[in-house]
């Protein structure tokens, strides 16, 4: 990584942190305890789960995700990583599936509604990974977002359970190949 990366990268991670302080500082100076409160639990469970995610030997997947607000979307994103997470990753196959469906949630998604994606990343029964995407808000055309993880799953052996509406998509990534 050259200078200029770890620099930018530098920039990113404290403008981050210089808003959840203004955050503190605000509630505090306001005597909101119970808000001040909700701050640090949202920010102690992030880190909680970055760590996590950067342990899961996916360095681009993590990557991925965990800067994935430091650059213009048309939706936000949480994501969690279960506790108990040990599977292997396949990491430029879940990286490249992500950036896709991001590039297409964000031209699906309607911009004047607030839209969010949670991502929990656990194993199935069979020990396997598992990406569960749950995304709120409003898509302008859900059927060609649900065609585009059909065809992207099938090329990739994954899918194992979608539900797309206008305002809701649930689906359930399986890596079936476990990393290999």
């Amino acid at each position: 990584m050259k200078a200029e990366e770890k620099l930018d990268v530098l920039k990113h991670s404290r403008h981050d942190w210089m808003n959840v302080l203004q955050l503190l500082k605000t509630h505090a100076a306001l005597g909101k305890v119970e808000e001040l409160q909700k701050v640090i639990e949202k920010t102690t469970f992030k880190a909680s789960h970055e760590a996590k995610l950067s342990n899961v030997q996916a360095p681009a997947f993590a990557l991925e995700l965990i800067t994935f607000h430091w650059q213009e979307h048309w939706f936000s994103i949480d994501f969690e990583v279960e506790d108990s997470f040990s599977a292997e990753l396949d990491d430029q196959k879940w990286t490249d599936f992500f950036q896709g469906l991001a590039a297409r949630i964000d031209e699906q998604a309607e911009r004047t509604r607030n839209n969010h994606l949670e991502i929990s990343i656990n194993q199935n029964d069979g020990g396997l990974p598992c990406l569960e995407l749950d995304f709120e808000g409003e898509l302008k055309s859900p059927g060609r977002l649900e065609q585009w993880i059909q065809k992207e799953s099938v090329m990739i052996d994954m899918i194992e359970y979608i539900e797309v509406s206008t305002e809701h998509l649930y689906c359930v990534i399986v890596d079936q190949t476990g990393g290999q």
